[in-house]
């Protein structure tokens, strides 16, 4: 409650996003502010089970990701993001990338940006 009035005295909506491994902590911001974008860390729940919750997307482990593939096309289809983290290896990030998630939490972010030009450059048009 305090972080959302916080952002809301700010006048900072558009420009937050929640995330958190606590499922509690999540539901008391989206019952705080139904628009803020909140995701949930700790992975082991579908996409649609949470946007019926009011979540706005999933920030998983990789290995969430792998073990649920389609679960970036469910979130997709549900409007949702998908972020994975913490991905630091050329391979991992070039497979993630290849899986269609939307964002990549890295320790190694110059490789994860000239992969995504890499990656960019070569998608058909």
């Amino acid at each position: 409650t305090a972080a959302v009035n916080a952002v809301r005295e700010a006048r900072l909506q558009d420009k937050v996003e929640y995330i958190s491994f606590s499922d509690d902590a999540c539901r008391q911001i989206i019952a705080d502010d139904p628009e803020a974008k909140v995701a949930y860390l700790t992975g082991g729940v579908s996409p649609a089970t949470l946007h019926s919750s009011g979540y706005t997307g999933i920030d998983y482990h990789m290995t969430e990701i792998r073990n649920n593939p389609q679960w970036v096309k469910e979130a997709h289809d549900l409007g949702m993001t998908v972020n994975v983290w913490t991905v630091t290896s050329e391979t991992d990030i070039t497979e993630m990338m290849n899986r269609g998630v939307d964002y990549i939490t890295t320790d190694d972010p110059l490789t994860a940006l000239d992969i995504k030009a890499h990656f960019d450059a070569n998608q058909p048009e």
